[in-house]
């Protein structure tokens, strides 16, 4: 393990808040900061430039989610808000986009999802969840 200096440290300090990877960069979305309520604030890290950037913040700030990256979307299903959330919400990559910074958005017109869940994949283009 090494000790990132400070410049590489994500913007928004955050706790149990979900992660995954859409064109090539660390995504960090929503989870607890020093408020208490959820933080809805999603940022990327880029490997190639090495800085975390702004992204569009999700629609239903939440914590204790999960996620899931199908093919260009990185899914963002249930968690914590004011209380049980059955939110399910993809930010999407716009097709030929070189970088995340303008090139994302998100939609919310997904079914709602159980509280409890764990997604999975299917070939990049199904997902489910048990739970």
């Amino acid at each position: 393990w090494t000790k990132l200096p400070r410049s590489l440290r994500m913007r928004d300090k955050r706790a149990d808040f979900v992660v995954g990877s859409l064109g090539g960069h660390i995504v960090a979305i929503g989870g607890l900061g020093n408020q208490p309520c959820p933080l809805g604030s999603v940022e990327s890290f880029s490997l190639a430039r090495r800085r975390w950037e702004a992204l569009p913040a999700m629609p239903t700030a939440r914590c204790s989610c999960s996620s899931l990256q199908a093919g260009p979307r990185l899914f963002v299903i249930g968690g914590v808000a004011q209380g049980p959330s059955q939110a399910v919400e993809a930010l999407c990559l716009r097709d030929g986009s070189e970088g995340l910074v303008g090139a994302v958005h998100w939609s919310s017109s997904l079914p709602e999802a159980a509280i409890s869940m764990a997604p999975f994949a299917a070939e990049d283009t199904h997902c489910g969840s048990v739970g």
